[in-house]
């Protein structure tokens, strides 16, 4: 296991490149970040801390969920492994063991290939109207994961069920710049046809 993690994209999060700055950048597209948004509230404050540690090391903390929780005054123990999984932080190549690291980096590329395998667009999902959803989503640098495509499949089935037109919704969420999907304004759920 390597000793120390990497914020992922530090430069951006930094003013001053030539010493150990006295703050850091947040960007308010945080708001907007659908990875971020899907954190329990306690492990965006985890992050939000460990980002600032990291500040004092060049982007980088050690990899030991019980040093940050004593050094940032904590609760309980960041979950690391899940802000790893979740691309917020990056395991450092330990020179020592590259093996390890390859091996851990093959795990992870397999199970993206089978949560890629394991999405299929439904068929009442018109593919144009996918497309431009995700050609909006690209366009404002929040590519769909997979992860993230089966989640917004689960949120037009909502309220497709709910009696809600799936097209109008993906019109609004690209014309919207939404990088969820909600009923359109003024919308009413049409009853829902029920074959007996």
């Amino acid at each position: 296991m390597s000793r120390y993690l990497t914020v992922k994209n530090w430069e951006e999060f930094q003013h001053y490149k030539d010493r150990c700055p006295p703050w850091i950048k947040l960007h308010r597209s945080l708001l907007d970040d659908y990875d971020f948004s899907r954190l329990h509230d306690a492990s965006k404050a985890h992050l939000l801390m460990i980002w600032l540690l990291a500040s004092q090391q060049n982007g980088r903390i050690p990899n030991d969920p019980v040093f940050l929780k004593n050094k940032l005054g904590l609760e309980k123990s960041p979950d690391l492994e899940m802000l790893i999984n979740q691309g917020f932080l990056c395991v450092e190549q330990d020179a020592s063991n590259p093996l390890a690291e390859s091996k851990q980096n093959a795990r992870l590329e397999e199970k993206r290939r089978e949560e890629k395998k394991g999405f299929d667009l439904p068929e009442w999902i018109p593919n144009e109207l996918w497309g431009h959803y995700e050609e909006m989503r690209k366009k404002k640098k929040k590519p769909l994961t997979d992860r993230a495509r089966v989640l917004a499949v689960t949120e037009l089935s909502k309220l497709r069920e709910a009696g809600h037109d799936v097209s109008e919704c993906i019109d609004a969420a690209v014309f919207n710049s939404w990088q969820t999907f909600y009923p359109p304004k003024n919308s009413q759920p049409n009853a829902m046809k029920v074959d007996l």
